[in-house]
């Protein structure tokens, strides 16, 4: 029987799990048999079933530690900067984890990998035979140029200063290699490589603006979990807007009372928020839970949505064809608002945002036809997309690999 890996090693949001379950649930209906090594595994326990015959692994993975207090964090502008603290800053550590996806594969035997967010499940699958897709949206799976691209694609970054980036995190993963008696790569761009590129994305929502010949399969994510809505009773005659955003942003307050002060109705999810501030805001024109909502629903009822431009919720709001504010609060979120803002289908702060800032983009798009009409031309323009059908494709395609175009296996 065929056997497939998926596997998800760094970044800390469960939304990896979710990308990658749709999947494996597919591929198990066609009788292969599935394994899935997560960094979080109990991040699985929410979408299975004891239907559900996929065996779940702990992932080799490091997490970057938090920062001491008072340092500054160091600047991030390519992605060798992601890779430094999740076992590229020294070439034991990094050993240790190719040795650990290598035992892994041992146990295992895949056909092929399917790897989110992993690239040292990708380099342990070098010379090892074994057929490997790197699997994800823009910002995880990056074109692999020489050097590898700035984050900000929309300032100009000298290629001296990616090369220096890059550099330490090159040279971690060549001594590796030498540890592990392999042969060294040439670029950072080789050892990132995998045998196929899947992008589970549009090209409007590639966090990459200038990437070339990208095989685009569409997004994937969750519209019908959650509650049903709740909007307040108020007679408040602005428009509907629907909020998920977190208590941990700094733009989580100012947000709040954005809302509160302008004629509106809100429904806002903020999960983890305190008893105090869901008090002192939950009233009025706004009604704050901590439980998903259902976006399918949500997304019928609302005019406007508030969120952190996290590729899931961005795609998911503009295919209904809704604007939406955007509050990012890291490097891939603000690439992801950035290409909302360059399609006019929303607006958006950075978290050092004034007041009166917030209150200007918030009432732009309120008031601004050309942010609801943008939104719909893209929405039109992907009329019919389904992610489940997605999925579903995604697995044929994996499925043909395995029976048409198997690799030999080969112990590393």
């Amino acid at each position: 029987m065929s056997r497939v890996l998926l596997t998800w090693e760094m970044g800390r949001n469960f939304g990896h799990t979710a990308l990658l379950m749709p999947v494996a649930r597919a591929l198990a209906a066609r009788g292969v048999t599935v394994f899935m090594a997560l960094q979080a595994p109990e991040s699985a326990a929410p979408f299975l079933t004891d239907h559900d015959d996929i065996q779940i692994l702990a992932a080799p993975h490091v997490r970057p530690g938090p920062m001491p207090r008072g340092a500054k964090p160091p600047p991030v502008i390519t992605f060798a900067d992601d890779l430094r603290p999740c076992g590229y800053d020294k070439p034991d550590t990094l050993a240790a984890l190719i040795r650990c996806w290598h035992a892994l594969y041992d146990l295992i035997l895949p056909d092929v990998i399917v790897a989110n967010s992993s690239p040292t499940a990708q380099i342990a699958a070098r010379h090892t035979g074994i057929e490997t897709i790197n699997f994800g949206t823009g910002y995880e799976v990056p074109p692999l140029t020489d050097p590898m691209p700035a984050f900000q694609y929309w300032k100009p970054v000298d290629d001296a200063l990616l090369r220096a980036h890059e550099k330490p995190v090159f040279d971690v993963i060549n001594a590796a290699m030498v540890q592990l008696k392999l042969p060294k790569f040439r670029t950072l761009a080789e050892a990132l490589g995998a045998d196929h590129e899947w992008l589970t994305t549009f090209p409007e929502l590639d966090q990459y603006a200038n990437r070339i010949n990208g095989d685009y399969v569409g997004p994937l994510f969750t519209d019908d979990a959650g509650t049903d809505p709740v909007w307040p009773t108020t007679d408040t005659p602005g428009p509907r807007v629907f909020a998920y955003i977190r208590p941990a942003h700094p733009l989580f307050v100012p947000v709040l009372q954005m809302l509160a002060r302008h004629p509106v109705r809100a429904m806002v999810v903020a999960p983890g928020i305190s008893d105090k501030l869901r008090q002192d805001f939950s009233r009025g024109n706004v009604h704050i839970q901590t439980k998903p909502a259902n976006m399918k629903k949500v997304l019928q009822d609302c005019d406007v949505v508030i969120n952190h431009a996290s590729h899931g919720t961005v795609a998911g709001v503009l295919l209904a064809g809704k604007p939406q504010f955007m509050i990012p609060s890291q490097i891939e979120q603000l690439m992801m608002a950035r290409r909302i803002v360059e399609l006019n289908a929303g607006t958006m702060c950075h978290p050092n945002a004034t007041a009166a800032q917030l209150d200007a983009a918030f009432t732009a798009l309120c008031e601004e036809d050309i942010f609801t009409a943008r939104a719909r031309d893209v929405a039109r323009k992907h009329a019919g997309y389904s992610a489940t059908e997605t999925a579903i494709t995604l697995a044929d395609r994996i499925f043909q690999l395995i029976e048409v175009d198997p690799l030999p296996k080969a112990a590393p």
